[in-house]
């Protein structure tokens, strides 16, 4: 398999591209970054690019024609930013308009493409969670769900939508294991999301909650 990775120089999603680069299902792996990755491997393109919400044609219909999905690990808390208009933009914005992109470049090429989005536990597609309860992060993650699932809708037979929503990510080993509704292992999370996306033939949307993600393997 042939894969996109959008986040590769954060913590989850760092952590997606090393995996994958151990992965032998995976040939090929494109990062997308506003800095030049660190990290050299022959399965790797790194690319440096700015705005993540705006690609011109040709690198679209590369990116659909070359490649077989996408693990989009772009966003965070609306308490990490500085605004929730910034928020809005990189948790929402930037993933909607690149699967808008390629909808239409799925459509004409007939060409199957999964895609992972990685949400957030209590992400409310509703829209409705309470402010004070991490409400502008569950509400943009539930709109970016609801939406994306609106895309897959639109292409029931050549879009596969995974969502996962994990509760806390975290490197400690033994947190997971005492707390195993409210953390998973990162290297977890990436082989879950690693074996989703390349063995996913449902061609529908399925949105794994903590539970499902720490007994994906068991």
């Amino acid at each position: 398999m042939k894969l996109i990775i959008f986040g590769a120089t954060g913590f989850s999603g760092s952590h997606f591209l090393k995996q994958a680069l151990l992965n032998q299902k995976i040939e090929k792996v494109l990062c997308l970054t506003r800095r030049e990755l660190q990290v050299k491997n022959d399965k790797l393109i790194n690319i440096v690019h700015n705005d993540f919400t705006k690609y011109d044609n040709d690198m679209i219909e590369k990116m659909v024609t070359d490649y077989d999905g996408c693990l989009w690990a772009i966003g965070g808390k609306h308490l990490d930013f500085k605004t929730l208009e910034e928020h809005f933009k990189v948790s929402h914005t930037m993933v909607y308009e690149f699967v808008k992109m390629i909808e239409p470049v799925i459509q004409k090429q007939s060409k199957v493409f999964s895609f992972l989005y990685l949400s957030g536990k209590y992400a409310d597609q509703s829209e409705s969670a309470y402010y004070y309860l991490l409400g502008p992060t569950r509400n943009v993650k539930g709109k970016t769900e609801k939406e994306l699932t609106q895309v897959q809708q639109r292409l029931p037979n050549l879009f596969t939508l995974s969502i996962l929503r994990p509760a806390g990510i975290v490197e400690s080993k033994w947190l997971p294991k005492i707390l195993p509704s409210q953390a998973v292992h990162v290297d977890t999370l990436a082989n879950v999301a690693l074996d989703l996306i390349s063995s996913n033939n449902l061609y529908t949307t399925k949105i794994y909650e903590q539970n499902d993600i720490i007994n994906y393997f068991k």
